[in-house]
Order: structure tokens, then C-alpha cells, then sequence
């Protein structure tokens, strides 16, 4: 039995992505994805959760193009764990997605009310023919 390392989500941009250029080629991009899930009928509360995202190299390009703060998208990626240490040596485990392809679900237009809207648009269900794929191929690629 064959197991990949592959995250499928679907959600919110928090913020602005933010981009960093090690080169003309060689760029990453990290950015905070908000999903929700509906609980029980008894309850009816909402369980949120935020993922750290990178996009690198050529997936960095299209995202910087084209995604900002309270777009909601759906990603593929892969998992990775890293470690951090703070001031007192203390070594902090932490979860980053590495993307390998992204859809744009819905864009907003105003960036004022951006995040609320893309937020009342998640309740609703979306047309998947209005969907644009992004998916860059490469050995890796899962989707490809």
C-alpha cells in the first residue's frame, strides 16, 4: 500500500499574502488560510482553524498575480514539520503546507469589507464550472 503526503483544503485568505525574492526565479510566498466546518445540528457552532501556506517558485508567481486578502481558494499540498527554538531553547513544533496547486473559489472586489464577504460567501455553495484552475506540473505533482 502506497501513502502520499497530500492536504487538500478549502478556505479563506486571512491577510495580505506576503512575498519575499531571493532571485529572479526564486521567490515564496507565505500566507494564513481560515477554514470552518459546521458543527452538529444540536450545537450549530462553527469550528475555525488557521493553516500556514508557502508557495514557492513558480506557483509564488501565479499566487502573488493573482490572490489578496479574503479570496477563497482551495489548495493541494504537501505537509512539513519544522522545528523552532525560542530565547529559552524550548524547541516549538510547527505545521507549514507547501502548495502544489491552487483554485480560485471567489475573488472580492473591495478590499475594505474583503475578509467579511469572502466569509459569507464560504456558506454558499460554489458552481465548480466557475471554477480557475492553477496547477503548476512537475515531477511531484500529484494532480498532474
Amino acid at each position: 500500500m502506497s501513502y502520499k503526503n497530500s492536504v487538500l483544503l478549502e478556505g479563506i485568505i486571512c491577510k495580505q499574502p506576503e512575498v519575499r525574492y531571493f532571485n529572479e526565479r526564486e521567490l515564496v510566498l507565505n500566507m494564513t488560510l481560515q477554514t470552518s466546518e459546521e458543527g452538529e445540528k444540536i450545537d450549530s457552532s462553527v469550528w475555525e482553524q488557521w493553516h500556514k501556506l508557502r508557495f514557492e517558485n513558480e506557483v509564488a508567481i501565479l499566487a502573488e498575480k493573482m490572490l489578496k486578502q479574503g479570496d477563497n481558494i482551495k489548495i493541494e499540498g504537501r505537509l512539513v514539520y519544522l522545528y523552532e527554538y525560542n530565547k529559552q531553547g524550548d524547541k516549538h513544533l510547527q505545521t507549514l503546507i507547501i502548495v502544489r496547486s491552487f483554485k480560485v473559489l471567489s475573488q472580492t472586489n473591495d478590499e475594505k469589507d474583503s475578509y467579511s464577504q469572502a466569509k459569507k460567501t464560504q456558506k454558499q455553495n460554489i458552481n465548480s464550472s466557475t471554477w480557475e484552475e492553477y496547477i503548476v506540473k512537475d515531477e511531484e505533482d500529484p494532480m498532474a
